[in-house]
């Protein structure tokens, strides 16, 4: 293949580099004694965030329970919900959650807090906010 077959867009990656890249972040992180959490918005691809957790990276970093749930699928089980949880979204957390996916979720304000109380009473899931 050349790269003029190629279909528009694509992402080349040089495999060898990105591994040596990872493989710096995540000594780094070591370094300083930081339970390093990738975002995966950036690349959004299971192969990649795999590499970052082979590396040592701790879980991943999400900004849709979409992602979560593309990445639990994949074998990814420490999961870091990095929005401030809306109350219409705590059952797409919970069944995450009753999957066996460590999902970690934020409450930013006291409104959130609350229905994630009132949620954990009502139907007994044990948030880890």
């Amino acid at each position: 293949m050349h790269l003029q077959d190629l279909n528009t867009p694509a992402a080349l990656v040089d495999t060898t580099r990105m591994q040596r890249n990872i493989t710096r972040m995540q000594q780094r992180m070591n370094s300083l004694g930081v339970a390093f959490r990738p975002h995966v918005k950036t690349t959004k691809c299971v192969a990649i965030t795999q590499a970052q957790i082979e590396a040592g990276a701790r879980g991943i970093t999400v900004s849709t329970l979409k992602e979560a749930e593309q990445f639990f699928a994949a074998g990814i089980k420490d999961i870091l919900y990095a929005v401030g949880m809306a109350p219409p979204k705590l059952k797409q957390a919970a069944a995450l959650i009753a999957q066996g996916c460590a999902l970690k979720i934020i409450a930013d304000s006291a409104t959130s807090a609350s229905a994630i109380v009132d949620y954990t009473r009502q139907h007994g899931v044990p948030f880890e906010v």
